[in-house]
């Protein structure tokens, strides 16, 4: 399987994509059923969206999921980095199962394709670089450990996802690393590990990666989750200077 990945850059597309109207872009493509032009027009789309904003309308992110569920499973399964994507823009907003799938389908065609290249290479040519690949799955791996970091469920399993996921991590993926952070941290804090000091101090952590971003929706929105921490642990004038800090 070949696979595809995007650059998290603004591409330009012809035709009616290029005047600003992707969305009628991507319609004809479904009523045409044709799927693989309907899987680039949503990619470009909203990889460039997560680019500039952290946020979407509730409009948006119903439309993305009602065209990611009219996408054949096979065309979704082998573009990891729109999977991926979507199921971080959509982790609070769609079904549990509809997430874990889409993870299931990337970490699925990932670790397949990681296998064949070092034997297979020749025939099965891909896109992006072994390295590109591992930090993919990484990415991952981190976002199925957020997601599962909120049921405060299996505490340990969670915290293992964390670390496959960091030993895969490239150092640029801030994000994902943020994410993974932010996963222990609230097992640490919340499940059974019951480990405060270890989930204050990987949030302190983050703070510094997140501003290295450059993001100060991003930055702020680590801080509050740091200052409702060392709240909890009653360091009262640690989270005013936090909540101060952000503000």
């Amino acid at each position: 399987m070949q696979i595809s990945c995007v650059a998290y850059t603004i591409v330009p597309v012809s035709g009616m994509a290029e005047h600003d109207q992707l969305t009628k872009a991507v319609l004809h493509a479904f009523s045409a059923h044709q799927w693989q032009r309907a899987a680039d027009l949503i990619e470009r789309k909203h990889l460039a969206l997560t680019t500039h904003t952290w946020a979407a309308s509730e409009h948006e992110l119903t439309l993305l999921q009602q065209w990611l569920e009219q996408l054949p499973i096979e065309v979704l399964a082998a573009r990891p980095l729109l999977c991926l994507t979507c199921a971080q823009m959509l982790w609070a907003f769609a079904p549990h199962t509809l997430l874990e799938a889409w993870l299931d389908a990337t970490e699925a065609t990932l670790a397949a394709s990681l296998t064949i290249q070092t034997h297979e290479h020749e025939s099965h040519p891909m896109l992006v670089s072994q390295a590109q690949q591992e930090d993919l799955l990484g990415a991952v791996l981190s976002t199925r450990a957020h997601l599962r970091s909120y049921l405060q469920e299996e505490g340990q399993e969670t915290l293992l996802l964390c670390q496959r996921a960091f030993t895969l991590l490239s150092a640029q993926n801030v994000v994902a690393r943020l994410l993974a952070t932010n996963a222990q941290c609230i097992t640490y804090y919340f499940s059974s590990v019951n480990d405060a000091n270890a989930a204050i101090q990987g949030m302190l952590q983050a703070i510094s990666l997140a501003q290295t971003t450059g993001q100060t929706l991003l930055t702020t929105s680590v801080m509050g989750g740091a200052a409702v921490f060392v709240l909890g642990a009653g360091r009262l004038h640690e989270a005013h200077r936090l909540t101060q800090q952000a503000i």
